[in-house]
């Protein structure tokens, strides 16, 4: 987006447990200069090496709207979207 910093994306080892990256993923954007707001993680296996990564992308701005998550690779999964709630509010 116009006038927000780039996204910075980092590699986990495939071997991570789950819970593992995502809170790993989750350190990097609050981490990352002048913290990020949002950041999605999914697990990524192409067929043409043995073991898979963790892809984590942290994003600059708040967002709540799930398609924003979408990866469209048929080796990712399972997805994670996250985003910090600003409006006081709980999401289920």
């Amino acid at each position: 987006m116009p006038g927000f910093p780039a996204a910075s994306t980092i590699t986990i080892p495939g071997a991570t447990t789950q819970n593992s990256s995502i809170k790993r993923c989750a350190d990097h954007a609050a981490q990352t200069e002048d913290g990020y707001f949002s950041f999605q993680l999914y697990y990524d296996s192409p067929s043409s090496i043995k073991e898979g990564s963790w892809i984590c992308t942290a994003y600059y701005e708040v967002n709540t709207d799930t398609s924003y998550f979408n990866i469209q690779r048929p080796t990712a999964g399972p997805v994670f979207g996250y985003s910090v709630n600003t409006d006081g509010s709980t999401t289920p």
